[in-house]
């Protein structure tokens, strides 16, 4: 049997991340020690290692788990609009509010790489949607997605910061609403004097 297919790998390696989970209710990243990992989850530093490189690999692991979670979110919604619509950020909005600790210290920090990661896949989304003109050039659609991502993740951090006072609809409708009306007026024109 594969050491990370036996049951007792399995179980440290969840407890590590749970334990890292619920240190970051009272703490900052920054302040958490694998030694502090280490004697609450009552393991020691070579065990440590034999699942993870170090925090920021707990944390990665993490994100994928929650990556997974996401996922299968979005696969049980029925859609029936483009990803940037109210039902798609409403369903954003439900998973980041449930995992409102992990997502405030991943946003505190918009030069984490799983955040950039994040930004990368959205970008390639927005690319292969239609939400824009079309043949919208690559570099005015990078820089239209680099204002709209500079201005959602500022919102979402902020309500997720003031332990979201308003629901996840109400914030969806926010956030849907956020948009320039003229918006896609002002694409338009930038195509056409793009060609």
């Amino acid at each position: 049997m594969n050491k990370k297919e036996n049951v007792g790998f399995q179980k440290t390696h969840q407890a590590i991340k749970d334990c890292l989970l619920e240190m970051l209710q009272t703490k900052p990243l920054r302040d958490i020690t694998i030694q502090a990992l280490c004697m609450t989850v009552k393991i020691n530093r070579s065990t440590f290692y034999a699942h993870f490189e170090d925090i920021y690999d707990v944390l990665s692991q993490i994100s994928r788990d929650l990556d997974q979670q996401l996922l299968e979110a979005y696969a049980r919604a029925e859609f029936s609009s483009a990803f940037q619509s109210e039902e798609y950020i409403l369903v954003l909005l439900e998973h980041l509010k449930r995992n409102r600790r992990f997502y405030c210290v991943l946003l505190g920090d918009p030069e984490n790489p799983i955040v950039r990661k994040y930004m990368e896949q959205l970008l390639q989304l927005s690319k292969e949607t239609p939400v824009y003109p079309p043949h919208m050039p690559p570099r005015v659609i990078e820089y239209y997605f680099e204002f709209m991502r500079a201005g959602f993740l500022s919102v979402v951090k902020h309500w997720l910061d003031e332990r979201c006072p308003e629901t996840p609809g109400e914030m969806a409708e926010i956030l849907a609403n956020l948009r320039p009306a003229y918006q896609d007026e002002v694409l338009a024109s930038l195509v056409g004097a793009e060609t």
